[in-house]
C-alpha cells in the first residue's frame, strides 16, 4: 500500500511538473506589446486614456533611448496643467480602425487646453521629474524607466527626458496575456505543486523500503505447537472471477481502486479546465474605475498623491533637520513653517543642546481635506501625527499640517505645522474624494475675517476680559491664553528688567478652508514681541535661546525678541451661536534684536 501511495504521488509529481514547463516555455507570448512612433521633434509625449485601455488588464509603459528617462501618470487634468504652455506629442486612439497614431501638439493648443495653468507656468522647471502631479513616477539616467500602472479612464502618461532634449527614442506599452491554467493554477504554481508531491512521493518510497526491510528481519520461535493454517475461504456461485488469457487472476484492492479512481477524476477535471491564453479583442470604450462626478471642480490631490506628496516632504524634513540645512528644507517649507526651522537651525548650529523641533509622519491620515479648484495657487490640509511622542504620555500629538503650490510646476511646500489641542473637536468638514474651496481672507460671512483674527487674539492677550474681542473667542480648552499669561507673568517678576509686549499680524498669509457649516478652518501667524530694556544702568544677559540666536550673552542695549505663534482656529458663519475656537498651536522664537 506504500509503494502503491508513492507511485501515486510520483505520478501526479510527474504530471504537474510536465504541464508546468510547459505552460512555463511553451505557451507562447506573454504580453500584447504596443510600440509608440518616436519623434525628433518633442521633449514630452502623452499617452492619452483610450490607448492605455485598448487592451484590458494593467498596463506598463517602458521608455529608453535618453540620457535620463522618466515616465509618470496623474490625471489628464494634471498632465495638461503641467504642459500648459509647451509643445508635445500626442498619442491618441482611432475609434474606428483601432490603430494608436500620434500627432504634434503647438505651444498655441497648448496654451489653449491649460490657460489658467499656463497664465501660472514656472518656465524655469523643465523636467517633470518628481513633480508632486504624478500618482507614480519612474525616472532613470541612462536605463529603461519601467512604470506598471492600472490606470483610470481619466488619467494619462507623459513621458519625457530631461525637457530639453528629445524625448525618449522608443516608448512601448504592454499587457499582460492570461496564461494557460491546469486545475486553478498557473505554471510557477504547478511546477511548485509537482515538486511537492515529488518530495512527498520520495519519502513515501523510502519509507515503504523501511518498513519492507523490517518485515523480513529474523522472528522470534514461539513455544509449542506451531498454529494451523487458515483454512482456504469457498468461493460463493454468486461470485464473478476474472482471469487472464495465461490463466492468472488480475484484481485491485479496494484502497488501489480508490485511488485510482480519485487520480482519474483529477485527470478529467484537470484538462477541462486546462485553458491556454488567448489575445483580447481591442475596446474601444474604456471602462472607467473612477465612478466620483462631481459638479463643481475637483480635488487638487487624491488620497493615493497625498501619500506621495507626504511621504517626500518628511524625508526630505529628516534629512534637512539632521544636517540642518536651510537650502534643503527650504525645497519643501515655506512661510511660517520655514521660518520657525530657519531659526532653529541658527540656534543649534551655535548651541548643539538646544532640541530640533519634531517632525511629524507620512501615515496614518487622520484627516485630509484638499482645495476644490482648477487655478493656482493650490492648498491641502492634513492632519497626521508628529514623529516623537511627548515625554508625558508617551503618545505623538496630532499635527495639522497645510500645503500649498504656487504653479503646476512646482511642489506643495508646508507653510504651516501646528501641534492640535488634545481636547478641542475639529469641525465637520467635507469628503477628500470632493474638496473643498478657500475662504475669501477678508470675508464679510464669517464672526471675524482670517485676516482679523491675530489682531483680535493679540488684543485678547494683551487686555483679557476687557478686550471687545473676548466674548468672540472660546476660554474653554484653550491652553495657549494660559501659556503666554504665565509667561509674561514670570518675565515681569525681574524687577531689574523692564518688559513691553506687543502682538501683530505675522508677514506670512493665511490660509482658510471651509466647513459644512459656512465656517472656517483657518491656518494664520500671529508674531508674539517682548522687548526687554535693562534697568538701574545694569546689562542684560541672554540665555538659552535668546542667546543662541543673537550671538550675544550680556548687552547694554534693549533686545526685541520675536515668538512666531502658527495658529489653527475655527471661526464659526456670521449668525452663529458658537465661538472661535482655537484648535492648536505652536510657538517658536524667529528673531532677537538688539536696539
Amino acid at each position: 500500500m506504500r509503494f502503491i501511495a508513492a507511485m501515486v504521488s510520483l505520478i501526479i509529481a510527474a504530471l504537474l511538473l510536465v504541464l508546468g514547463f510547459g505552460f512555463k516555455f511553451f505557451s507562447g507570448p506573454t504580453e500584447i506589446t504596443v510600440s509608440i512612433p518616436s519623434s525628433d521633434r518633442s521633449s514630452y509625449v502623452v499617452i492619452e486614456p483610450e490607448v492605455l485601455h485598448l487592451h484590458p488588464g494593467y498596463q506598463t509603459v517602458t521608455a529608453e533611448g535618453a540620457s535620463v528617462n522618466t515616465v509618470g501618470y496623474g490625471r489628464t487634468s494634471d498632465v495638461m496643467s503641467w504642459l500648459g504652455g509647451s509643445a508635445y506629442k500626442r498619442v491618441v486612439l482611432n475609434p474606428k480602425t483601432l490603430t494608436v497614431t500620434s500627432e504634434e501638439v503647438d505651444i498655441s493648443e497648448s496654451t489653449h487646453q491649460a490657460p489658467t495653468a499656463a497664465a501660472a507656468q514656472d518656465q524655469a522647471i523643465v523636467s517633470p521629474a518628481g513633480s508632486d502631479m504624478w500618482i507614480g513616477e519612474s525616472t532613470v539616467a541612462d536605463g529603461q524607466a519601467n512604470l506598471p500602472m492600472n490606470l483610470a479612464s481619466s488619467q494619462s502618461v507623459i513621458v519625457a527626458s530631461d525637457g530639453k532634449t528629445p524625448a525618449p527614442s522608443t516608448i512601448v506599452i504592454s499587457w499582460p496575456l492570461p496564461g494557460p491554467q491546469f486545475l486553478w493554477m498557473d505554471a510557477n504554481l504547478l511546477m511548485l505543486v509537482g515538486g511537492g508531491f515529488l518530495l512527498l512521493g520520495i519519502g513515501l518510497y523510502l519509507w515503504a523500503l523501511l518498513n519492507m526491510r523490517r518485515g523480513q528481519g529474523p522472528r522470534r520461535r514461539g513455544r509449542g505447537r506451531m498454529p494451523k493454517p487458515p483454512r482456504p475461504r469457498r468461493v460463493k456461485a454468486t461470485s464473478v472471477t476474472l482471469r487472464s488469457p495465461n490463466g492468472r487472476r488480475r484484481a485491485l484492492g479496494a484502497g488501489s481502486s480508490l485511488i485510482a479512481i480519485a487520480l482519474g477524476g483529477a485527470l478529467v477535471v484537470g484538462l477541462s479546465a486546462c485553458s491556454t491564453g488567448t489575445f483580447p479583442t481591442p475596446s474601444p470604450t474604456p471602462t472607467s474605475t473612477d465612478n466620483s462626478n462631481p459638479d463643481g471642480p475637483l480635488p487638487v490631490v487624491t488620497s493615493t498623491q497625498l501619500g506621495v506628496i507626504l511621504g517626500k516632504v518628511t524625508q526630505t524634513l529628516a534629512q534637512a533637520d539632521k544636517k540642518t540645512d536651510l537650502k534643503l528644507v527650504s525645497t519643501r517649507l515655506t512661510g511660517a513653517a520655514l521660518e520657525a526651522r530657519a531659526a532653529n537651525y541658527a540656534m543649534r548650529k551655535t548651541n548643539s543642546k538646544i532640541a530640533a523641533l519634531p517632525g511629524f509622519s507620512a501615515s496614518p491620515v487622520q484627516l485630509f481635506l484638499p482645495q476644490s479648484t482648477e487655478l493656482w495657487p493650490r492648498s491641502i490640509l492634513a492632519m497626521v501625527a508628529e514623529n516623537q511622542p511627548a515625554k508625558k504620555t508617551g503618545q505623538a500629538p496630532t499635527v495639522a499640517v497645510v500645503m500649498t503650490q504656487e504653479t503646476p510646476r512646482s511642489n506643495y511646500h508646508v507653510a504651516y505645522i501646528t501641534d492640535l489641542e488634545p481636547k478641542q473637536r475639529t469641525p465637520e468638514v467635507a469628503a477628500a474624494t470632493v474638496g473643498s474651496p478657500l475662504v475669501a481672507l477678508d470675508t464679510k460671512l464669517l464672526m471675524l475675517s482670517p485676516v482679523e483674527i491675530p489682531r483680535a487674539y493679540g488684543d485678547i492677550l494683551n487686555k483679557g476680559s476687557a478686550s471687545k474681542y473676548a466674548s468672540l473667542f472660546d476660554e474653554l480648552g484653550d491652553t495657549l491664553r494660559t501659556r503666554i499669561a504665565d509667561e509674561r507673568k514670570g518675565q515681569k517678576a525681574n524687577k531689574q528688567v523692564k518688559v513691553t509686549f506687543t502682538d501683530t499680524a505675522g508677514a506670512y498669509s493665511p490660509v482658510a478652508f471651509a466647513t459644512m457649516d459656512a465656517g472656517a478652518i483657518v491656518s494664520v501667524q500671529l508674531n508674539d514681541v517682548a522687548t526687554f530694556t535693562p534697568l538701574n544702568n545694569r546689562d542684560l544677559k541672554l540665555a538659552g535661546e535668546l542667546k543662541a540666536l543673537s550671538g550675544v550673552e550680556i548687552s547694554n542695549r534693549p533686545a526685541r525678541a520675536t515668538y512666531g505663534i502658527q495658529m489653527f482656529v475655527y471661526v464659526p458663519p456670521v449668525g452663529s451661536k458658537n465661538k472661535i475656537q482655537i484648535l492648536g498651536y505652536s510657538e517658536n522664537l524667529t528673531t532677537v534684536k538688539l536696539k
